[in-house]
C-alpha cells in the first residue's frame, strides 16, 4: 500500500459502494437460491416456527454437503437454472468470499476494482430464479387461473431492490468524480 492508495478518497468511496452493492446482492441472491428452496417445502406451522417436509432433507440437502451448492443442484433438477449456471454461481459466491474477507485490504489496493461483469451476472440469476418462482406462484395461484400472463415480464421483490440499490450507486458515482 502506498500513500496515493490511501489518500484517494473518491477510488476508495467508489470501491466501498461496489463491494457493499455486491455484498448485498449476494445475500439476496443467496436468499433466493436457499430460503425460496426451503419456503417450498413448508408444509404447515406451530408455535415452534415452520414445519418443515422431510422432503427438503431428502430432496435438496442430500444433493450436496455445502447447501449453497445443494440448493443451486436442486434448481438445476427443477428447471430454473443449468449446470454451467450452478458454476457462475459458485464464482459469484467466491467472488462474495474474497471481498467479504479481504475488504479491508482490497479498497487500497490499486489492483482490486469489483468485477462489475459479476454484479450483472448476480442481477441476471436474481432476475431468472425470481422468475422460476413467480412463474410457480402464478401456475399455482387460483387468483391467477385463466389468466393469460407474460412471465417473462416476472419481476421478483428481490429484483427490484437490487435495481434500486444498482440506481443509487450509479447515482452517488456520477455526483462525484468517482
Amino acid at each position: 500500500m502506498n500513500e496515493k492508495d490511501i489518500s484517494d478518497s473518491d477510488s476508495i468511496k467508489k470501491k466501498l459502494l461496489l463491494a457493499s452493492l455486491f455484498l448485498t446482492g449476494f445475500e439476496m441472491l443467496k436468499s433466493s437460491l436457499i430460503d425460496d428452496v426451503k419456503d417450498f417445502y413448508i408444509t404447515g406451522f406451530d408455535e415452534k416456527g415452520y414445519l418443515i417436509s422431510s422432503d427438503y432433507n431428502n430432496k435438496v440437502l442430500s444433493k450436496a454437503d455445502n447447501h449453497y451448492l445443494a440448493h443451486c443442484l436442486w434448481l438445476v433438477e427443477a428447471k430454473a437454472i443449468t449446470d454451467d449456471d450452478v458454476l457462475e454461481l459458485q464464482k459469484i459466491r467466491e467472488y462474495r468470499n474474497t471481498i467479504a474477507h479481504r475488504l479491508a485490504n482490497l479498497l487500497f489496493s490499486e489492483e482490486f476494482n469489483v468485477d462489475v461483469t459479476l454484479l450483472r451476472k448476480m442481477k441476471y440469476y436474481l432476475n431468472i430464479i425470481g422468475r422460476f418462482w413467480g412463474q410457480i406462484e402464478m401456475e399455482t395461484s387460483t387468483d391467477f387461473k385463466g389468466l393469460k400472463i407474460d412471465y417473462n415480464g416476472i419481476v421478483s421483490g428481490k429484483q427490484m431492490l437490487f435495481d434500486y440499490l444498482i440506481s443509487i450507486v450509479d447515482e452517488e458515482t456520477a455526483k462525484t468524480k468517482m
